[in-house]
């Protein structure tokens, strides 16, 4: 009888710790994106990168006992890439339940950042925004021209920022002044910056009579009011 009373405890406590565990394993949606680690915006500068925060967790928001394998979080991403250069990763969560990668992109608009693990997923939208120049070079191909009236100058523009590239598809607005500031000339097929970062522009003179200096310069104006200019000058004889 003893021995039956005692056998009868130990199946007990090994139904409850079967609970426990089952209740340790259980991943919640509601804890495996942690936002607070997660911003949803990074400039579409193809260097920045916008960290990806997941921690698994059970329904209170506690580190949960799983192997390393079980630990395993996808990232997948619809836009841009991780920090292994693809659209898919695999982190192995930390003790604390934390898996972290980042995420870059070079094109503007929005990308679905899913994260799974343990047979659980959840989603995020990312945006990426316009990544604008803060400095720009204009570039001519030789230092003197002649002012002959066919003569076509082909000038082009290098748009530059401190992280990554800019944004192409910008509007460069180009003029060509003497050193009295006076206007000369006209610009004509203009071309939106490119994958280069290059926006170009063919020049006119448009006078056989001027001599000396011309400045040639480009601008763009940013949606906040801001403005860039770069400046190159040429000898026309």
């Amino acid at each position: 009888m003893l021995q039956f009373v005692r056998m009868k405890k130990l199946i007990i406590i090994a139904a409850v710790l079967l609970v426990v565990s089952c209740k340790r394993t259980k991943v919640e949606p509601s804890h495996i994106i942690n936002d607070a680690g997660t911003t949803s915006s990074v400039s579409a500068d193809g260097a920045s990168q916008l960290e990806i925060k997941v921690k698994l967790g059970d329904e209170n928001g506690l580190p949960i006992n799983l192997s390393s394998e079980k630990r395993t979080v996808t990232f997948k991403t619809t836009s841009g890439s991780f920090n292994n250069n693809s659209q898919e990763i695999k982190i192995i969560a930390d003790s604390d339940g934390n898996a972290i990668c980042f995420l870059k992109g070079d094109r503007v608009g929005e990308a679905t950042v899913t994260a799974e693990a343990v047979g659980v997923s959840i989603s995020k939208k990312i945006t990426f925004t316009f990544a604008y120049p803060k400095s720009m070079l204009v570039i001519l191909p030789q230092a003197t021209m002649p002012h002959a009236l066919n003569t076509v100058l082909h000038v082009k523009t290098k748009m530059l920022r401190d992280t990554g590239n800019p944004t192409n598809g910008l509007q460069v607005k180009f003029y060509a002044v003497d050193n009295l500031g006076n206007s000369k000339g006209t610009f004509l097929n203009y071309k939106l910056s490119d994958d280069n970062d290059t926006a170009r522009a063919e020049f006119h003179l448009l006078d056989s009579t001027f001599n000396g200096i011309l400045y040639i310069k480009g601008s763009y104006h940013k949606p906040d009011n801001d403005s860039i200019y770069g400046t190159n000058q040429i000898f026309v004889k």
